[in-house]
């Protein structure tokens, strides 16, 4: 506008104007063009004023916190008080001063109706457009806090798996110490590898899927050092062949997979043919990772366990007396203060491990995991299926910021 009236004579006095913008009267007056120029940047600083208070004042203060007929009613004590005034402080500019003005009455009253016309549709014009940046705002302000909130609970369901596995651990390490095995250096030097897996890589927030099985081969090593004869173990792997590669750079939450396969040790008890069973099949294929746990378990455990605790004692406590088979007698107490132990850690932890897994799945995977567990006959089998390329978007890319 600036342009075009400076591409006009006298262009307050010869009104209609053309709206054509003369570059070259505008260069050979650039003082003229300025001054108009800060003249209508003061007229819209007016209509700008009008959208402020309507959003900070009157939709933030009164609309949000006092209702909708505060809202309003603040709104009309603007419409006949503040109409008038900004009419007023617009004659004031010097295009003003001549007959024709540029305030909407479009003459020098201030009170004039169209005045009032022009205020109300300001307001009734930017009131939806700011409740819609309103909205907008709070559902992402909303978006980011539950983000955070989600991903704090995550780093702390992470946190809660390395003292979870310690305490399991440290009491196959006792009874294995009392009873002076010959396979305790080989635990302990078991144990310091997954450790230091657990507290640096479990603290990143992905790992490759290949560290995560190297991680279970690890576990499951030192889970054989303190199995008997009688259990009988089957494991099988991803990427034991080129082909099957492909996915084993793919990533994964660390410590993802440990609860399911240390039940499958922690449960398994003898079944029919007085032998102890654990199936593990871990597979990676096309982004989908499937990791199946089978073990059996005794069906009588629950009702036999008090019994089998008191008559262990009993001869432990005999056999001590007596003197007599001190090596039987040594394993008998560690096999006994190991159980004690767990029995008195699970009575109130027992669910700790899983519950923590399906958090944290709800959480990482939300639309990408399914997770079953059931019995068939004296065996309890487990399947997770991940679709790795499912992690949440959300929670992902916070990961990559490291926002907790």
């Amino acid at each position: 506008m600036a342009g075009v009236l400076n591409s006009n004579e006298n262009p307050m006095e010869n009104q209609p104007l053309t709206p054509l913008i003369d570059v070259g009267a505008n260069l050979n007056s650039p003082v003229q063009f300025l001054s108009y120029l800060w003249q209508f940047l003061f007229l819209g600083g007016l209509v700008g004023a009008i959208y402020l208070m309507n959003r900070y004042w009157f939709i933030r203060r009164f609309l949000a916190e006092h209702g909708v007929l505060a809202f309003l009613m603040v709104s009309i004590c603007c419409l006949v008080i503040v109409t008038p005034l900004f009419s007023y402080l617009g004659l004031l500019i010097p295009l003003n001063q001549h007959e024709f003005t540029l305030i909407p009455s479009a003459d020098h009253n201030p009170f004039e109706i169209t005045n009032y016309h022009f205020m109300a549709i300001v307001l009734a014009i930017s009131t939806p457009v700011i409740l819609a940046f309103e909205r907008q705002q709070q559902q992402l302000n909303l978006s980011k806090i539950e983000s955070s909130k989600r991903l704090t609970e995550l780093k702390l369901l992470q946190q809660q798996i390395n003292p979870h596995f310690l305490f399991n651990t440290l009491n196959n390490l006792y009874a294995l110490t009392l009873a002076k095995s010959e396979k305790s250096p080989d635990m302990v030097m078991q144990l310091s590898n997954l450790l230091r897996y657990t507290v640096y890589e479990g603290q990143n927030d992905t790992v490759k899927v290949e560290q995560e099985v190297e991680y279970l081969k690890d576990f499951i090593a030192l889970q054989k050092i303190r199995l008997s004869d009688e259990t009988l173990l089957s494991v099988q792997w991803p990427f034991e062949n080129q082909d099957s590669k492909s996915d084993s750079q793919s990533v994964i939450p660390p410590l993802l997979l440990i609860n399911i396969v240390e039940n499958a040790f922690k449960y398994a008890g003898k079944g029919a043919s007085n032998k102890s069973i654990i199936n593990i099949k871990l597979s990676c294929d096309n982004k989908k990772l499937v990791l199946f746990c089978e073990n059996t378990f005794d069906l009588t455990n629950t009702n036999t366990n008090t019994n089998t605790n008191t008559n262990t004692n009993t001869n432990t406590n005999t056999n001590t007396n007596t003197n007599t088979n001190t090596n039987t007698n040594t394993s008998i107490n560690a096999n006994v203060a190991c159980e004690n132990i767990a029995k008195s850690n699970g009575a109130e932890n027992t669910g700790v491990g899983l519950e923590n897994l399906e958090r944290r799945l709800s959480l990482l995977y939300p639309k990408g995991h399914t997770l079953k567990s059931e019995q068939k006959y004296n065996l309890w089998q487990t399947t997770l299926t991940i679709e790795l390329d499912k992690l949440n978007a959300t929670i992902e890319s916070n990961l990559d910021r490291d926002v907790v």
